[in-house]
């Protein structure tokens, strides 16, 4: 066979194919897992803070704040990356018809099923 030549099959790659979307999927649910596992994930914020140092200079820097409110923008970020793990899993498990058996467990102990 010639260079640039590849003998793999079409099933071949496809077989090659989801199991690297399996890998990927695996490793985005266990860092969604960890993000979830995080009682403040969605209550901690980057603020600017300004203000004048000792000699009369001005500064600006972002820190990380915990507040009360929740970040629902986060919180729905958060639900589409679930969501794109739940269409990862179906696309490298096609006889599946539904999402199942993903189930997000939360710190505190509630649990939701997709």
């Amino acid at each position: 066979m010639g260079p640039g030549m590849n003998n793999e099959t079409p099933a071949g790659k496809t077989e090659k194919r989801l199991a690297n979307l399996d890998a990927l999927s695996d490793k985005l649910g266990c860092l969604i897992s960890e993000a979830l596992d995080d009682r403040d994930q969605f209550k901690r914020y980057i603020v600017v803070e300004k203000g004048k140092g000792p000699e009369g200079d001005s500064f600006s820097e972002n820190v990380e704040k915990i507040y009360n409110k929740v970040d629902f923008k986060s919180v729905k970020e958060a639900a589409g990356a679930i969501k794109a793990l739940a269409d990862a899993v179906l696309t490298a498990n096609p006889k599946q018809e539904a999402a199942q058996g993903i189930v997000v467990s939360f710190a505190d102990g509630g649990e939701s099923a997709l």
